[in-house]
């Protein structure tokens, strides 16, 4: 017979079972922040148990010590990936996460060289015996001063994921402070338990029951994480949509520290999108919910920021978003626009004939001088004003103008009639008389670059002494319409009488 079957082996080996399909679980999801790494603390705890239960079951003192040695693998690797797996869980910087591992990986190859290498100096173990307990042999180690260097790396290990997740989740809401909290009380059954076997005297046997506590931590993180559906919604949908985002997204806690942030985020942020720095009332992030604009110097962007209060159910403020988005193109367009105003503005400053021009509200943008010299009225009281305000000077009330037709389509009929009003395309022309002046009047509406109508221009132009040249010269071709009708009927009242003398002439011959 080549193994001992106990209830002890018998328990490791389904322990081992239940580990090493909880870890191929959580190692399948390897997508998700964390399963990964805690399918690897699983799959130690595994090899742990199984490993116990081979040493439970197998003859021979040599081959009990061989197996313990190759259980160390397993757990020596259990307490640096469960660091691990709370640094990713946590979502700390993934530099601090690099080093960490590269720490741990020494500590783990150092380890198991300590190990492997017990017989030449005894400082793991000291020494081992057989003891034999109900026709059952066990091995019984007597551990040396770097077997407690290990358990303090190990507790270490435990000690500072367990501060990382505690911290954390004081930072978080409800539902993930649930989670990290049964995470953390799961982790205290396999510290228990090997706390058990060093100390109490019953365990000295042989009888680690760490593994199978490792198996009690799987049952609750599996429960936790199922009810949570973290391995489904959580992280994919946080990472992937945050990370979509064009826009930075910060998501603080009350009292302003960094608990989120999003992929564009920490580009605008650099250093103050590490997780714990409290950024509220420094920099972009002023105490204030109203939005407004920072320049990001070393980006050479422009950065709108705008927050909304994150509540719980009574109402209270326990965190912040702020979010951070990229207007610099829009500035840059606003700028283009302002010089194209002023420009405009200029030219229409600059031309002799009076001008005013409304936005698509009716609302008018510009009052040219010429037009202040013609009404008297400032462009200063006149730009901003609607409600048809620019019609008063030249009717002496409100109504529609020429630049109203243009703009929303009225008909000239209404507002315009017994007047001759002249069409060309979307042009409109009318010739308006007072009495000391005549005026001509042209509208034209405006477009942007998308064709949109975003308002109309009138040019009002002062024609009286034009229209009066043309009166007086109509008056002189009259005059001189009548003086040739006398020119001609005198010439034919001379030919006449010539003709008469010409007859009387020949008959006195």
């Amino acid at each position: 017979m080549l193994l001992q079957i106990t209830a002890y082996s018998t328990v490791l080996f389904v322990n081992f079972i239940f580990l090493l399909v909880l870890s191929l679980f959580l190692i399948r999801r390897k997508n998700y922040k964390g399963a990964l790494l805690l399918g690897y603390v699983m799959a130690a705890a595994a090899w742990w148990s199984l490993m116990g239960a081979l040493e439970g079951s197998v003859y021979g003192a040599a081959n009990k010590v061989l197996l313990s040695q190759l259980s160390y693998l397993g757990i020596t690797l259990a307490g640096p990936m469960w660091l691990l797996f709370s640094i990713e869980f946590a979502q700390y910087d993934k530099n601090a996460f690099r080093w960490v591992k590269y720490l741990l990986t020494v500590f783990v190859v150092l380890a198991c060289t300590v190990v492997f290498t017990n017989e030449y100096h005894h400082l793991l173990w000291t020494s081992t015996r057989a003891v034999s307990e109900g026709g059952f042999a066990t091995v019984v180690y007597e551990h040396g001063p770097l077997f407690f260097v290990h358990m303090i790396g190990q507790y270490l290990c435990l000690a500072s994921g367990v501060g990382l997740l505690a911290y954390y989740a004081s930072k978080q809401v409800a539902e993930t402070k649930r989670l990290v909290r049964n995470t953390l009380i799961s982790i205290i059954f396999p510290w228990i338990a090997n706390i058990a076997y060093i100390y109490i005297p019953s365990f000295e046997n042989g009888y680690d029951l760490t593994p199978i506590a490792f198996a009690a931590t799987g049952l609750v993180l599996s429960y936790s994480f199922f009810r949570n559906k973290y391995f489904e919604l959580l992280p994919a949908a946080r990472e992937k949509v945050l990370d979509s985002i064009t826009s930075g997204i910060v998501i603080t806690n009350a009292r302003g520290e960094v608990i989120e942030t999003n992929e564009a985020a920490k580009k605008m942020m650099g250093d103050d999108s590490k997780k714990g720095t409290t950024i509220m009332g420094r920099g972009m992030f002023i105490d204030t919910a109203e939005g407004f604009e920072v320049f990001i110097k070393k980006l050479n962007v422009w950065v709108e920021v705008m927050r909304t209060s994150l509540l719980d159910e009574k109402k209270r403020t326990v965190g912040y978003i702020y979010y951070l988005h990229n207007i610099t193109k829009q500035k840059n367009e606003r700028k283009k626009i302002k010089k194209s105003e002023f420009l405009f503005s200029s030219i229409i400053n600059f031309l002799p004939d009076p001008v005013f021009v409304i936005d698509e509200k009716g609302i008018v943008i510009n009052w040219n001088k010429a037009m202040e010299t013609m009404t008297g009225i400032k462009s200063e009281v006149m730009v901003g004003k609607g409600d048809y305000a620019y019609s008063v000077p030249f009717y002496g009330k409100k109504r529609p103008m020429l630049v109203d037709l243009v703009l929303k389509g009225l008909t000239t009929s209404k507002y315009y009639k017994g007047q001759d009003v002249h069409r060309e395309g979307e042009t409109l022309s009318v010739y308006l008389e007072g009495k000391n002046q005549v005026v001509l009047c042209v509208a034209k509406p405006l477009y942007d670059n998308y064709g949109r109508k975003v308002g109309a221009i009138e040019i009002v132009r002062d024609v009286t002494a034009q229209k009066n040249a043309e009166r007086e010269l109509h008056e002189r071709i009259e005059t001189l319409d009548k003086l040739n009708d006398i020119m001609l009927r005198r010439e034919k009242r001379l030919s006449e009488l010539i003709s008469r003398l010409k007859n009387q002439s020949s008959q006195d011959e």
